[in-house]
């Protein structure tokens, strides 16, 4: 377990928010991305991104057994695994953010519609060097943060 990870999720225990949640919408983290897994595992059940041509829903899982091989070599919810729904806790990663809690991806628009009817507490989790000091140009379909969390800083935006 790395560093930013176990900072990162001591900042998240600290939240009234995530202290209380019941259900909680997570990632499996890719290589540039702050992997929580380890420390969330003891969160069961937790909800993860499963691709559903041409788009993302939240699947729950009670098993970390249940997560199979998906689009983009991602791991993700098995499609035996029923479709999560009011999630109340949303850890979303990012290639980068700004301090208004916007957020860039990989630019496909996955999370932004895979958060578009979510009313969850958004978090973005990412590394410090992925925070923006200038405001990053935002599209309509951009969906912010009301978190952003680095190993060293939590930032409440909303």
């Amino acid at each position: 377990m790395s560093e930013p990870s176990a900072s990162i999720f001591e900042q998240l225990q600290t939240l009234l928010c995530f202290q209380t949640a019941k259900t909680i919408g997570a990632y499996i983290a890719t290589d540039t991305e702050i992997d929580l897994l380890p420390y969330l595992q003891n969160n069961l059940p937790l909800s993860f991104p499963r691709f559903k041509n041409p788009y993302y829903e939240y699947a729950q899982i009670n098993a970390l057994t249940q997560l199979v091989q998906g689009k983009f070599g991602i791991l993700e919810p098995n499609k035996h695994c029923p479709i999560a729904t009011h999630l109340e806790i949303l850890l979303i990663p990012g290639v980068r953010f700004d301090k208004q809690g916007h957020r860039h991806g990989h630019g496909h628009g996955y999370y932004d519609r895979l958060l578009e009817h979510e009313t969850g507490i958004k978090i973005g989790i990412c590394y410090d060097h992925q925070i923006e000091t200038q405001p990053l140009k935002k599209q309509p379909h951009d969906i912010p943060m009301d978190i952003v969390i680095t190993p060293t800083h939590m930032r409440v935006i909303n």
